[in-house]
């Protein structure tokens, strides 16, 4: 399954580049003299953003299995589900950016594995409510395109719903709010002087869950397209 999402990202990040290019080359009359990241005769340079910004991404979140540590063992295993994200931040110089982040995230329940039983059908979902700071570092930051490595730490808030199990209605609900962390790599896009466009992966996880009386784990493997823009 990581090697899915990756595979995705990497696909994603190498399909942006050439239509970016393709689309700042489309605004001029004369292709054979422009520069290719040139939008309106001007080169909008990611070096050349910083102070206060916020942001918005959205995105889809593949997580993975969550294994049960009581009841037997066993683990649930999830479809794909959505990811949003909104943040607050500030960009430092050329390479550093600090931000305040809160992200929402839900999937639903596919089936549940047990040694004894097999695996069976589950229907619920699980979802979280992070509130993380996280910290960005830009790389090749003297053009318009340019790529970014995150780190970030805080607390998140998860809840699992479970409604049945081979049609028997459960109308179990339970939550845990634990330390969450999270990694990331993208690649952004100076569409103007204080607007950039980013693609990018995140890794998010927690401490182990407390749900119904079951420690479990909880991590997913998200993909957003956002927007940041500075004031």
């Amino acid at each position: 399954m990581n090697k899915r999402i990756l595979t995705i990202t990497c696909c994603a990040t190498l399909l942006l580049t050439p239509v970016i290019a393709y689309s700042a080359e489309s605004s001029t009359n004369d292709p054979s003299t422009i520069d290719p990241f040139q939008v309106n005769d001007v080169t909008h340079k990611n070096d050349g953003i910083k102070g206060m910004y916020g942001s918005v991404g959205v995105g889809f979140s593949v997580p993975d299995d969550s294994d049960v540590e009581d009841s037997g063992g066993g683990s649930y295993t999830f479809d794909t589900g959505f990811a949003l994200g909104g943040a607050v931040g500030y960009k430092f110089n050329n390479v550093m950016r600090l931000e305040g982040e809160v992200t929402y995230q839900k999937s639903d329940l596919d089936n549940i594995k047990h040694p004894l039983i097999g695996s069976v059908s589950i229907d619920g979902d699980v979802e979280s409510t992070a509130l993380l700071f996280n910290v960005y570092t830009d790389f090749m930051d003297d053009g318009p395109v340019f790529t970014f490595l995150s780190v970030g730490a805080g607390m998140a808030k998860v809840e699992a719903d479970f409604d049945s199990v081979l049609g028997v209605d459960l109308d179990l609900s339970d939550d845990d709010t634990v330390f969450a962390y999270q990694f990331g790599a993208g690649i952004g896009y100076v569409m103007a002087e204080n607007v950039v466009l980013e693609l990018k992966y995140r890794y998010f996880a927690t401490e182990d869950l407390d749900i119904d009386g079951d420690e479990t784990e909880y991590s997913t493997h998200n993909v957003y397209l956002a927007t940041r823009i500075h004031f």
